[in-house]
């Protein structure tokens, strides 16, 4: 449909300011939502005297100007006390009009305009505030459009309370002389806060069908490629169960994981939603409950397959819910149900370990065999170096243990021992460390002076039992003896370098 429209140029000129209005013709073509106007001829405005030059744009034909492009050269002179040289300068630039308001698209990242078929929308680029842009300024780096042709300004107006989104396509010439821009045509998208494709001039509303790459049910770890197939579409919203999966716009989306998918897909004609594609991802249980030496896998109505976790190797035979090894060593279960495998953790089978100790004067002796051994200090919870032998004769006197290991896998600990290595105690330091009340009834200072640095104290009752062990942060420890039985104690204090002990007596 071609309509004769009116457009009104203004001129600045130096001669004082003169109005000129144009007769242009121009053809506007209603598609659906998308409202085009060729501009027939194209409009070229050119500036190269002081003065203005400017063209009106109506983006909606609602006979309101929603841009004034404008071409302006200013010459500057004089100067006091010393002259300055005479200056030029010219100015493209895109300002506001009218009661609608608008945003210009100036984007740093796209420097001479949009792009074809560059989506022009809320969510794209930047929009700048809305009273003057520059486009193009000359002798200065100001405005991105430098000699473009055919590139496309972004323009939202705002109409009926509702944002609308068009194109101006342009050519822009800067040089020594004159500043020119071109205009070639237009559009906008007359559905509100719907976008539009810089240059586009018709749509067709989607049509959207969701389809699958394979079955929608599969086994945990696998995934199906869904796809948004439509006639045409260039916004693409992913959802699963109800919620928008953030960060995923294209034309399909990997499901890993159970829910219920669907896609939006949208163009500027507006926008289709798919059917829902529900996805079932088997996740079998593969939890063990561990009794005594039996093993229970908690998967029903699945197979089972016991393996060795050292060989990875298949136990033959242990292909029953329970399982009780014979043989030391760490054991899992392959489950299979629904034709999807998963296989449990480790869980580790031992024997029990002989960690009885004998004791020979200063001599400890594991009664384990077969094993590997380690000794350690049970005051310092400290291996000691070097101790790994089946016997063990302490330097120090303290108390021992051995941990016992067998298979690589299994081990346990042996009580602790008191040994009291000869020619090393020492008594020299008992007389700085005091004890009182003795007797005791409800409680006992043990005041260690300056010697309470590293050191052990230990109560030991009559038949050798630790009853009471604190490390000593403080010089005075008190020790509260209401939970002990009456009796006869031994106090032991014990350092690196020497041992003190001291008869305690409970009432």
């Amino acid at each position: 449909m071609k309509t004769q429209l009116l457009k009104r140029l203004s001129a600045s000129l130096p001669a004082g300011m003169a109005l000129l209005t144009w007769m242009i013709f121009s053809v506007s073509i209603a598609n659906a939502q998308i409202i085009y106007t060729d501009v027939e001829p194209d409009l070229k405005f050119t500036r190269s005297t002081t003065g203005s030059i400017a063209y009106n744009l109506d983006l909606n034909k609602d006979s309101i100007t929603d841009v004034i492009l404008s071409a302006n050269q200013t010459t500057t002179s004089g100067g006091f006390p010393q002259p300055r040289p005479t200056v030029t300068r010219r100015v493209l630039a895109a300002t506001a009009s009218g009661s609608n308001l608008f945003m210009v698209k100036v984007s740093p990242l796209v420097p001479n305009g949009l792009a074809l078929n560059a989506r022009v929308d809320s969510s794209s680029e930047v929009w700048a505030s809305a009273t003057a842009g520059i486009l193009r300024q000359s002798n200065s780096s100001t405005g991105k459009w430098v000699d473009t042709t055919d590139r496309f300004l972004a323009i939202r107006i705002y109409v009926a309370g509702n944002w609308h989104y068009g194109w101006v396509r342009l050519s822009v010439v800067v040089t020594t002389s004159n500043i020119s821009f071109t205009v070639r045509d237009y559009a906008y998208n007359s559905i509100p806060n719907q976008s539009i494709l810089a240059g586009e001039t018709s749509c067709t509303a989607p049509t959207l069908s969701l389809t699958s790459s394979g079955p929608l049910s599969f086994c945990k770890g696998e995934s199906v490629q869904l796809n948004a197939v439509t006639n045409f579409a260039y916004l693409h919203h992913w959802f699963k169960n109800g919620n928008k999966i953030l960060g995923v716009d294209s034309t399909f989306y990997n499901a890993t994981a159970t829910g219920a998918y669907y896609v939006i897909a949208g163009n500027s004609c507006g926008n289709a939603i798919s059917s829902v594609d529900s996805v079932f991802v088997f996740a079998e249980d593969k939890s063990v409950t561990v009794s005594g030496k039996t093993f229970t896998a908690n998967a029903v109505n699945a197979s089972y397959q016991w393996i060795d976790c050292s060989t990875k190797q298949t136990v033959s035979g242990a292909t029953a819910k329970t399982f009780s090894p014979s043989i030391e060593g760490s054991y899992a279960v392959i489950i299979t149900e629904n034709g999807c495998s998963d296989t449990s953790l480790c869980y580790t089978f031992c024997n029990v370990i002989d960690t009885s100790i004998t004791v020979s004067g200063t001599t400890l002796t594991a009664n384990a065999t077969g094993a590997t051994y380690q000794w350690i200090n049970c005051f310092w919870r400290e291996p000691v170096i070097g101790a790994t032998a089946k016997t063990f004769s302490p330097k120090f006197s303290g108390t021992y243990a051995v941990i016992v290991k067998v298979n690589n896998n299994c081990n346990d600990t042996s009580s602790c021992y008191y040994i009291t290595a000869t020619g090393i105690e020492s008594e020299i330091f008992a007389p700085a460390i005091t004890l009182y009340p003795n007797p005791a009834k409800s409680h006992v200072t043990l005041d260690l002076g300056d010697n309470h640095k590293r050191v052990e104290v230990e109560l030991v009752d009559m038949n050798g039992k630790v009853v009471y062990t604190i490390i000593a942060s403080s010089q005075q420890i008190e020790i509260d003896t209401k939970e002990f039985g009456k009796g006869v104690y031994v106090l032991r204090v014990q350092a690196e370098n020497y041992l003190v002990t001291k008869k305690l007596v409970i009432e």
